[in-house]
């Protein structure tokens, strides 16, 4: 039967660990991660489950009800207090230790990506997890049995949100603007839809690693916003009288070639990077096309650069509906802010890799042109966002895979524990200077009000 007939059940099969049996001696952070690495090489098999339970089962963003509700169910099992249907398929467990201090984040994402192509990819929608998010989630529930253990726990301060986020990878537009209609969501993005709803208001500050081919920690990355940019002409026969007839599709390539025409204008420290693609070209080859469709991501490194970038890719819209007397009709939609990892934290993930691979040169910096709602998260509060490995083939390509579970699945989430660890050590206090010291971009506040800044839906007709 298919898992979307049937649905997932949780089986953790755990090992509960104490060797003290007894008073715990104090331990100090080093003979702390030692028995957490105990607990998770004791629990391997469970979290090998998460993650080959989820590679199987792909559902895109917002639409992961079964793997939503899979993954609450592990942390319910896990006996903590679990919100669900958080931005429609999303969950929270808090852990909360003796010690009061902070609250740290620790996210994992649930979607999958689109891509027929993949030997692995679902048959019937295309999806499949060639962006390692089964990892994440296996990460995820792997510090939730280390961290809430209680040899563990009696160690450490503060109190712990375990996050399962929805809706990471920015697909199927029309589909998320259809729940933006319905005033299911309002923004595209899991997290930015999470931070909306209140879910990161009393969180201080977050942390998650993502799968990956080679250990990164970067400085940034770039943001975006996407656009559904509508030409809309006149038809006519392309044959008889095409002079009737007003080409959408000759509008929409002179807008092109207008966008390639401003490149010169944007800095290069700026790394804008503007792409897209024509989702409806015309309907016949010899029918003057009377509608164009094109998607275009706008990305930039400084939310101030997304914004000048958009409205120079509007203006290259209005020149190509212009030049032909067409209407166009621009809807611009924020998807994530630009991230920018917390050096102290970023600092704390590097010891941890480190610690596993003594040989490897790995320092913190360098830019990263992709984009991730972590981004978002980062705007408000620190965060760090490191990249692990163990993984092979291109990210989003039909060759990638987990070529070494043991580095991919079992070592990352002994680094993440690792440096949760480090942060939320006896009173948390770590933690808590970092947030004490770390400047935050914006208030929630100021955030939500420039993602309204970035949302824009107008038409503009020359006919």
């Amino acid at each position: 039967m298919h898992y979307l007939d049937r649905g997932i059940e949780p089986s953790l099969h755990l090992v509960y660990h104490d060797a003290t049996k007894g008073e715990s001696p104090e331990m100090n952070v080093e003979t702390l991660k030692e028995t957490a690495y105990t607990i998770i090489d004791q629990n391997r098999d469970a979290i090998f489950e998460v993650a080959d339970t989820v590679w199987t089962h792909p559902e895109t963003g917002y639409k992961e009800e079964k793997t939503g509700r899979y993954i609450a169910r592990l942390l319910q099992e896990l006996k903590l207090p679990v919100k669900t249907n958080l931005a429609i398929h999303g969950s929270r467990a808090d852990l909360q230790y003796q010690k009061k201090g902070p609250r740290l984040a620790v996210i994992g994402e649930l979607d999958s990506i689109i891509l027929p192509s993949h030997p692995n990819a679902d048959p019937v929608t295309g999806a499949v997890h060639a962006c390692a998010h089964h990892v994440q989630l296996a990460n995820l529930i792997g510090s939730v049995i280390t961290l809430s253990n209680k040899e563990i726990a009696r160690h450490l301060g503060g109190s712990i949100a375990f996050i399962a986020a929805p809706a990471e990878e920015f697909l199927e537009t029309g589909y998320r603007l259809e729940l933006v209609k319905q005033q299911k969501i309002r923004y595209c993005g899991g997290k930015a839809e999470m931070i909306r709803l209140g879910v990161f208001d009393d969180i201080d500050a977050a942390i998650m690693i993502h799968g990956g081919n080679n250990y990164e920690v970067s400085e940034s990355y770039n943001g975006f916003v996407m656009k559904k940019i509508t030409f809309i002409g006149k038809a006519s026969h392309g044959g008889l009288a095409p002079w009737d007839g007003i080409n959408a599709l000759y509008a929409a390539n002179i807008a092109l070639d207008a966008i390639n025409a401003q490149r010169d204008t944007f800095r290069d420290e700026d790394t804008v990077r503007i792409h897209g693609i024509i989702t409806k070209g015309g309907g016949a080859v010899n029918v003057t096309p009377d509608e164009v469709v094109l998607e275009i991501q706008v990305r930039a490194k400084r939310p101030e650069a997304i914004l000048d970038a958009s409205q120079k890719v509007d203006r290259a819209m209005r020149a190509g509906a212009t030049a032909l007397g067409a209407t166009v009709r621009i809807e611009t939609v924020p998807g994530y802010m630009p991230l920018k990892n917390n050096r102290d934290m970023a600092h704390l993930v590097l010891n941890n890799i480190h610690r596993f691979n003594s040989s490897l040169e790995l320092e913190f910096g360098g830019h990263r042109g992709s984009s991730t709602d972590m981004g978002d998260v980062g705007m408000i509060m620190p965060m760090v966002h490191p990249e692990a490995s163990g993984c092979t083939g291109a990210f989003h390509g039909k060759d990638f895979c987990v070529a070494d579970r043991e580095v991919a699945i079992i070592e990352s989430t002994k680094i993440l524990v690792g440096t949760v660890i480090d942060l939320m050590y006896d009173d948390a206090s770590v933690l808590q200077k970092i947030i004490e010291k770390a400047p935050v971009a914006m208030t929630k506040a100021q955030y939500l009000e420039f993602m309204e800044r970035l949302s824009s839906n107008r038409e503009f007709s020359f006919t």
